[in-house]
């Protein structure tokens, strides 16, 4: 697993990346890279100045992959 803490996006938010390794889902590539860019960028624009972003992939005991984008915005009902 890969963790890796940076300062990015001019400064405005700080974004935590908790990565594991050797996860691998079936799909159509361009979908999958559009809908996790979608969570990314909704924490970007909703998430206050200086707020903080974790986004992460892993894998659960039952061998499913998980992404999930926390974040400090007013979030989605």
């Amino acid at each position: 697993m890969s963790k890796l803490s940076k300062n990015i996006d001019k400064k405005r938010h700080v974004i935590e990346f908790d990565i594991e390794d050797n996860i691998f889902v079936a799909g159509c590539e361009e979908h999958l890279k559009s809908a996790f860019w979608n969570l990314i960028n909704n924490a970007i624009i909703y998430s206050k100045k200086g707020g903080k972003i974790v986004i992460r992939w892993l894998k659960t005991k039952e061998d499913e992959a998980v992404f999930e984008v926390i974040d400090d915005g007013p979030g989605i009902e």
